[in-house]
């Protein structure tokens, strides 16, 4: 997930947390909570972790060197959850890790599930599965485009000589030995599927150890896409990960991948996680 830790200045309601009168300040004269009781706890300060482009936002309460409780919300905040003093670098730990699992949980929860395609490779492909996805949306013409963008842990070229060569290429002029490619899904304001946008990665009739000419273009409109459990079947057809409807392989040689790791973020943000070169 892409998040941030800084200090902000969010806007509070009356059931909301509120630090002195400089709200998320260091050094405020104090804390209290509006919710139910009022508590005030003298010069201490808060930390925001607002998760990029979402409105999922927790806040660290300190007081000197203690976490004295932890807030979450969203859009239109209501509770405050507070967890007590807590002393001790474990206790600390465990609760910094607590609260990165729900706000993953929570930016996961966020994107439509119909968007999260299932991934269809060849099983002897399956080494060079898929690492993270990462997703991100903007308004557009039609609607909304969400460009996902696949992280593959690697990518090998057919012939083993030349794959040594290649990986060494690919090093030095992307910065990593992961394979990234990104796709589009279209969405109306409403959500509906109208077609999938592939820009330099579509397979085309490609077979799987295809050498030449691989980057293609698409539009597809998704009453001719597949789909299982409601969701988008996507083929990696070709060795470098092109993508299309329709598998390039055989059927009994099919692996389905419904579960990976998803972060929010671009392309951009992918290329930043996983090449030196950014």
């Amino acid at each position: 997930m892409k998040y941030g830790i800084r200090i902000e200045s969010p806007r509070f309601g009356k059931h909301d947390f509120v630090v002195g009168t400089n709200p998320f300040g260091i050094g405020t004269t104090g804390c209290a909570s509006g919710a139910n009781s009022f508590r005030v706890v003298p010069n201490c300060f808060a930390v925001v972790m607002r998760a990029q482009k979402r409105s999922v936002v927790f806040i660290l309460i300190f007081s000197g060197s203690r976490l004295l409780g932890f807030s979450m919300f969203f859009e239109q905040p209501t509770t405050i959850i507070v967890i007590g003093v807590i002393n001790g670098m474990k206790k600390f730990i465990a609760v910094m890790f607590l609260m990165v699992l729900l706000l993953r949980f929570a930016l996961a929860e966020g994107i439509p599930e119909e968007i999260l395609p299932i991934f269809a490779i060849p099983e002897y492909d399956k080494s060079n599965g898929i690492v993270e996805v990462f997703v991100s949306q903007k308004e557009c013409v039609r609607g909304i485009d969400y460009e996902i963008t696949v992280v593959f842990k690697d990518e090998d070229h057919p012939d083993c000589f030349i794959n040594v060569i290649y990986d060494i290429y690919r090093f030095f002029k992307y910065g990593r030995i992961e394979d990234i490619e990104t796709f589009h899904i279209i969405t109306d304001k409403n959500g509906k599927l109208l077609e999938l946008r592939f820009f330099g990665t579509f397979s085309g009739k490609h077979h799987f150890k295809d050498t030449k000419d691989l980057h293609g273009d698409a539009i597809i409109p998704f009453n001719e896409v597949v789909f299982r459990d409601g969701r988008p079947v996507i083929c990696v057809n070709t060795w470098n990960h092109m993508f299309g409807i329709d598998p390039s392989f055989e059927l009994e040689e099919m692996l389905l991948i419904k579960d990976y790791e998803v972060s929010e973020g671009t392309r951009y943000d992918a290329e930043v996680e996983y090449s030196f070169l950014y």
